[in-house]
């Protein structure tokens, strides 16, 4: 039953991540190839503050969600800004993603490849099923 329900609360998660890349095409007609690196911001944000630091979950899943933000804001204002048509947008935005990823697995913090042992699992089905709901 834990390996029906872990499958159950990835694709609830997954599903939270496609609701933000399908509100953010609806809105600019662009479609992005990066917003896993975004997500990947906040899951790492998130999972260094409480593997590191012991932050609370609620208070590191916001802290992810900021940190997420803040980057999308940074890396959104030049090629939003610049006009680009949607092909070369989903270029920039995957090489953004793809840099991200370099940077993450050379990182001494996240551990490399290898990425952070150990961490509690704060995600349950009614925490994730709560978010979801939320995004919608």
């Amino acid at each position: 039953m834990d390996y029906i329900l872990s499958i159950v609360i990835l694709a609830c998660i997954n599903m939270i991540a496609v609701l933000g890349l399908s509100i953010f095409t609806g809105f600019t007609g662009l479609f992005s190839l990066g917003h896993a690196a975004f997500v990947g911001v906040g899951a790492y944000t998130s999972a260094i503050l409480t593997y590191y630091y012991s932050v609370p979950f609620p208070l590191a899943l916001a802290a992810g969600a900021a940190a997420a933000g803040a980057v999308s804001l940074v890396i959104g204002i030049p090629t939003l800004r610049a006009k680009l048509r949607s092909d070369y947008f989903a270029i920039a935005i995957l090489g953004f993603g793809e840099a991200l990823r370099v940077i993450l697995e050379n990182l001494d913090i996240t551990n490399g490849a290898r990425g952070l042992p150990g961490i509690d699992s704060f995600t349950t089905l009614p925490v994730v099923l709560i978010c979801l709901a939320g995004g919608v």
